[in-house]
């Protein structure tokens, strides 16, 4: 746990900065509620009057409470792809980025299980997500609540829950880049454009409705697209997203085991 603790500290700083900046996003979309609210039925109308399959693609289908217009201005599109983004980087910081830059090759020269050592800088990259998520509930939970933007605290627990699952996942797509050995870039390129096909398959094919089935293929199609915020916990979704991250993450610590530490 030696190596846990050490990634953990050695991260501290760039939790700190995400937290603060997300933090600091999510308070000003909250604090819009109340101009927002005041406004609530032109915004109505205007949300009638796009195509429904646009709006939908965008998670713009109401803004006239609270759920829906967090949703729309939130939990479809920029919090996913926020903390995709940095649950992505931190796990290749610590993996694929440090043995591209010469320091995992002195580390594993010692006599410690290198499989080990991937798997705890894997996990304190999770656990600086988790509480990434558990900030920004904190912070939607208490600027709500002194905006009148009231939620239950269920369904926000469940949003964000689906939203550390779905940056699960794509972390673990890093993790077994890193593992494969296929260098920062690559196994960065490789996470993004994942998220980035994702989004497309759940929220633009299904405007075409022959392609609209290719929407169930996307891991955003299990929890975002579910609408936690209104429905709950897409549990099904979240197990299954968790269930593949296990998978890639056995396949990540397997091969680092077995090949060799490229030197820098």
């Amino acid at each position: 746990m030696i190596e846990l603790g050490f990634a953990l500290r050695r991260q501290r700083r760039a939790w700190i900065v995400w937290a603060v900046s997300l933090a600091a996003y999510a308070g000003l979309v909250v604090g819009e509620w109340p101009s927002v609210h005041r406004g609530a039925s032109a915004l109505t109308t205007y949300v009638r009057h796009l195509p429904r399959g646009l709006a939908a693609a965008f998670g713009v289908t109401s803004l006239s409470t609270p759920a829906g217009y967090l949703t729309s201005e939130l939990f479809s599109v920029v919090l996913p792809f926020l903390l995709i983004t940095a649950a992505v980087l931190a796990t290749l910081a610590l993996s694929a980025g440090d043995e591209d830059r010469g320091h995992l090759e002195t580390l594993l020269a010692l006599p410690v299980a290198r499989r080990r050592i991937l798997l705890q800088r894997g996990a304190a990259a999770w656990l600086g997500l988790v509480g990434l998520g558990l900030v920004l509930a904190l912070v939607l939970a208490g600027g709500g609540g002194a905006v009148a933007l009231r939620l239950a605290p269920g369904r926000l627990a469940a949003a964000m829950v689906a939203l550390v699952a779905l940056a699960t996942l794509h972390a673990a797509v890093a993790y077994l880049g890193a593992g494969l050995g296929l260098g920062r870039a690559r196994a960065l390129a490789a996470a993004l454009a994942l998220a980035i096909l994702g989004y497309v398959l759940s929220s633009l094919l299904p405007l075409a409705r022959p392609l609209a089935g290719l929407a169930d293929a996307s891991a955003w199609h299990w929890t975002v697209a579910q609408d936690p915020l209104r429905t709950g916990l897409p549990v099904a979704g979240v197990l299954a997203e968790l269930a593949v991250s296990a998978v890639l993450v056995a396949v990540g610590t397997w091969r680092f085991g077995r090949r060799d530490i490229r030197a820098a």
